[in-house]
């Protein structure tokens, strides 16, 4: 069932990213879609990060906080925003056109349930260094599955996932306790 009205929230942790910062902003911002809001939170950068950030005002949701870690920044980041949905990007990555809506379209054809996306990976120069990197997709309707395969095996990169605010909400995904990759 389509449902015009997904509200999709975008959330960027930053730490001292002022070389990519504004890429990765804009790719999000240039999308066509209806509903999306843009959480960057700025983790205790002491480069110019802050400075970039704060030029897009009202467009975006700026948060700066203290140096915390990447996990912390990401969860302070989903307790700030109001989509029904919630997708990572690094402050480093950039969005294709089009992604966002292809994320809603997936969101409308199997509501309620979480996604892992597909990536490439590009040099600086933006040639091709690995096509269909993270090549994994499924979409659970399993809660439990979800979190272990999110934080337990960090088998994909977060920016990939796709995930009801709610979940994420539950207490239970962003544990300071586990340490694997960058969580």
């Amino acid at each position: 069932m389509y449902n015009p009205n997904i509200k999709l929230s975008i959330i960027i942790p930053c730490y001292n990213a002022e070389k990519w910062i504004e890429i990765a902003i804009n790719s999000v911002l240039s999308q066509k879609v209806d509903w999306v809001e843009l959480v960057v939170v700025n983790d205790g950068s002491n480069d110019g990060s802050k400075n970039i950030i704060d030029r897009f005002g009202s467009k975006i949701v700026a948060i700066h906080q203290a140096n915390s870690g990447v996990s912390n920044a990401r969860k302070y980041g989903v307790m700030s925003s109001h989509g029904d949905y919630v997708m990572f990007l690094d402050a480093d990555d950039e969005l294709p056109p089009e992604s966002l809506k292809n994320a809603i379209n997936m969101i409308n054809s199997y509501p309620g349930e979480g996604f892992i996306q597909k990536a490439v990976q590009i040099d600086s120069n933006g040639i091709l260094i690995a096509g269909d990197a993270y090549n994994i997709g499924y979409s659970p309707n399993d809660y439990e599955i979800i979190r272990n395969e999110f934080l337990l095996t960090q088998a994909t990169h977060s920016g990939l996932w796709l995930l009801p605010r709610k979940m994420l909400l539950s207490g239970n995904f962003f544990d300071p306790y586990i340490c694997l990759g960058e969580e």
